[in-house]
């Protein structure tokens, strides 16, 4: 039963780390979307990237090391999940950016 508990670790962090910043970039996307030109949010979405690079870097890292030494599918499921954030941002960037051109 321990060892069932172990596989699940990675994955459930990827979970929550997807969902928090997904979930805080997708409310600071709005946020720009409605107040437009509003250069305070921009810094604080500026600040926010670099955060969201860092936490997910290295959860992206952790994640590849457990995929090497471990080679577990959960793993892999794991490290699909880190990346299915930048398509997203990449959206975002696009539309922000195609907005204020």
């Amino acid at each position: 039963m321990k060892n069932e508990y172990k596989l699940m670790v990675p994955q459930r962090n990827a979970i929550r780390i997807f969902t928090v910043f997904f979930t805080l970039g997708s409310l600071l996307f709005i946020a720009q979307l409605i107040l437009g030109d509003f250069v305070p949010l921009a810094i604080i979405g500026l600040i926010y990237i670099g955060i969201a690079l860092l936490f997910n870097g290295i959860a992206f890292l952790l994640a590849l090391i457990d995929l090497i030494k471990k080679d577990r599918l959960e793993s892999f499921y794991s490290l699909l999940l880190l990346l299915l954030n930048l398509p997203v941002a990449a959206g975002y960037a696009y539309v922000l950016l195609d907005m204020n051109l």
